[in-house]
């Protein structure tokens, strides 16, 4: 695995032996700092068969990622979402599900606020309604991969509890093309501050 800061993310880093990136920008204003050629890289990596997982600030501000809008599966759907969530299972899948219990309560991590009220895109499964409402974990396939966007900022708070943790895992484990790394295996990572984490192939 390694990092780079948004601002960095641009057509010259090389995506070539990755399965997935996670996109958590952080504060709002680093969704600003993400160049174009940065978004269709990110939308060629997808289209090619690669996996995108994301977190906030990004469908709040998607006004400023035209480019790497276009392949999310929500939008903003409201003011924005509690720091207190409980995501409450809409859509079974063996995979996002897996280790879970049911219902995961959490608390997000807050810069300014803690995440969006996402409204999912027609297409999109909605794997779990988020608190107070709209979707929390939505997903679908685009080209010959698979997007799947949380509506919270995904930080040390937000790591800090382990059913978090283990959705997150599994939502990494989702977006991989079969056959699927082992599985769980980004789940006890804590994600501190703006940038992004690409994990490679085994």
């Amino acid at each position: 695995m390694r990092g780079v800061e948004p601002g960095g993310l641009t057509d010259m880093v090389d995506l070539t032996g990755y399965d997935a990136v996670v996109l958590g920008v952080g504060p709002a204003g680093a969704v600003m700092n993400l160049p174009e050629s940065g978004e269709q890289l990110l939308v060629d990596f997808v289209n090619n068969g690669g996996g995108l997982v994301t977190g906030e600030w990004l469908v709040w501000n998607l006004g400023y990622n035209p480019i790497l809008g276009a392949i999310l599966p929500a939008t903003k759907g409201g003011t924005v979402a509690w720091s207190s969530q409980t995501y409450v299972p809409v859509t079974p899948d063996p995979i996002i599900n897996a280790g879970l219990p049911g219902d995961v309560v959490f608390t997000a991590t807050s810069i300014t606020g803690a995440g969006t009220r996402m409204a999912a895109k027609p297409g999109a499964a909605v794997y779990y309604d988020g608190s107070p409402t709209g979707a929390g974990l939505a997903g679908w396939d685009v080209g010959d991969g698979s997007v799947i966007s949380f509506n919270c900022l995904i930080g040390n708070t937000t790591m800090a509890d382990p059913d978090f943790q283990t959705l997150f895992g599994n939502a990494v484990d989702w977006t991989f093309p079969a056959p699927m790394p082992e599985p769980g295996t980004l789940a006890l990572l804590a994600v501190a501050g703006a940038g992004l984490l690409l994990k490679r192939k085994r």
